[in-house]
């Protein structure tokens, strides 16, 4: 019984934490992108719907505003691509893909890289913090 007992709480515990995930409806990251030691401050906002589904929309400052795709957020990583349209300094639309890990199971804050989706080459890194 004792033992029964222990393995019990042990599950409970451990689905506890293997089950972090967004639960607000509407959560928000500063997302401080770095592009050759330049920093620039965006912002993700991830919508969680009455299903559970995710979708999200990202704002650069003085640039576009644009909704990620292929959006997985886990109480490990957050992955998602952007679609980068040209303007004067790009001549051509790019595919942005992010990939990023938590520091731990709160989600609170974000460690990651970018690269043009399909492609190996290193574009920019980020960090990440929730906004309140």
């Amino acid at each position: 019984m004792k033992r029964l007992s222990i393995s019990i709480l042990f599950l409970l515990l451990t689905v506890n934490v293997a089950f972090a995930e967004i639960t607000a409806p509407v959560t928000t990251y500063g997302i401080h992108l770095y592009f050759d030691e330049q920093e620039f401050v965006d912002i993700l906002v991830i919508n969680k719907d009455a299903d559970g589904v995710l979708t999200g929309d990202m704002h650069v400052p003085n640039d576009f505003d644009g909704k990620v795709s292929n959006l997985v957020v886990n109480d490990e990583k957050i992955v998602f691509d952007l679609l980068v349209p040209k303007n004067s300094s790009r001549p051509t639309d790019l595919m942005f893909h992010y990939e990023g890990k938590f520091f731990d199971k709160s989600l609170n804050q974000m460690i990651g890289f970018v690269s043009i989706k399909g492609e190996s080459g290193f574009v920019a890194s980020f960090v990440g913090f929730i906004r309140d």
